[in-house]
This record gives structure tokens, C-alpha cells and sequence, in this order.
């Protein structure tokens, strides 16, 4: 499961290996890490020998590291949601892309949809996506439907 949600992820984000504004105006850096809502940890700052990107960038592997360190944090917070354990894996995956993509605190405002898949009501709680901001704005409109269409289904897309 953890190799699906990193391929998508890195496909969904894209690697920028110097530091950039993002669409919300944060520092990000790597595969859309917000380096400003989360910074680097001790461990990875000596890991990586530097915060700067800017004169030397991030490389692919050190970006795919951490990466997998927010996806791993995201998956010890997720586990908390009461219906966390009777997902598919592809589910579990929709849920860990939109907490990636939107913070964790922002997915958790999907509370309709949250609702709606506790409830085992898939087909409704992607439908719930698809008339989101979130999927309006979703610029190739590639994410939202492929994520709509996943935890529709409980199939990886």
C-alpha cells in the first residue's frame, strides 16, 4: 500500500527539487513538502546537510525520503478516525493523497464526506469530493477524479 500512495503522490505533486511558492503561497520543496507547515525535523536536516535549496537543489532521493516520513506521520494520525481499520487499502490511500494535498486539518473539514465513508456510503462520499473547492480547483482535474473514482470503487486508479 505505502509504494501505491508514493507513486501517486509523487505523480500528483511532481518534484521540484529547489524551494518554491506553492499555489497557497507556503514554502514547499521536494514532492510538495510545505516546509513551512512542516519543517524539517532535527533527523532530517542531518540527513539532508542543509535546508537551503536554492544554490544546491534537493535531489529526487532525498525528496522521496521525506516523502515517506510525512506519508508515515500522516498514517499514525489517520489511524485514529474510528473506521480507519474497515477501509480498502486504495481507500485508505484516497484519504492519505487528500490529507497530503490539503493538510490533515483540511481534509478533516470534508466532514460531510468523512461521514459518508464512515458510513460505508462510497459512491455518495466521492460524489461529495467531485462538488468540492477542492476538486473545482484542482487545475488538471486529473486528482480529483481519479481520487473520487478510487474511493468509489476501493480500487487503486
Amino acid at each position: 500500500m505505502l509504494e501505491n500512495i508514493i507513486e501517486q503522490l509523487k505523480e500528483d505533486e511532481g518534484f521540484r527539487g529547489k524551494t518554491y511558492l506553492c499555489t497557497a503561497n507556503k514554502k514547499t520543496v521536494g514532492y510538495g513538502r510545505n516546509i513551512e507547515a512542516i519543517p524539517f525535523s532535527n533527523l532530517e536536516i542531518q540527513m539532508l546537510g542543509r535546508t537551503n535549496f536554492i544554490d544546491k537543489p534537493m535531489t529526487k532521493e532525498e525528496a522521496e525520503i521525506l516523502l515517506i516520513n510525512d506519508v508515515n506521520s500522516l498514517f499514525r494520525s489517520l489511524e485514529r478516525l474510528s473506521f480507519w481499520g474497515c477501509l480498502s487499502d486504495a481507500r485508505k490511500g484516497v484519504i492519505v493523497n487528500m490529507s497530503y494535498n490539503l493538510g490533515l486539518t483540511g481534509f478533516l473539514k470534508f466532514v460531510k464526506t468523512i461521514d459518508l465513508i464512515s458510513d460505508g456510503y462510497f459512491e455518495k462520499a466521492s460524489n461529495e469530493m467531485l462538488d468540492s473547492k477542492w476538486a473545482k480547483e484542482d487545475v488538471s482535474s486529473t486528482r480529483s477524479l481519479r481520487l473520487a473514482r478510487q474511493m468509489h470503487t476501493g480500487m487503486w486508479n
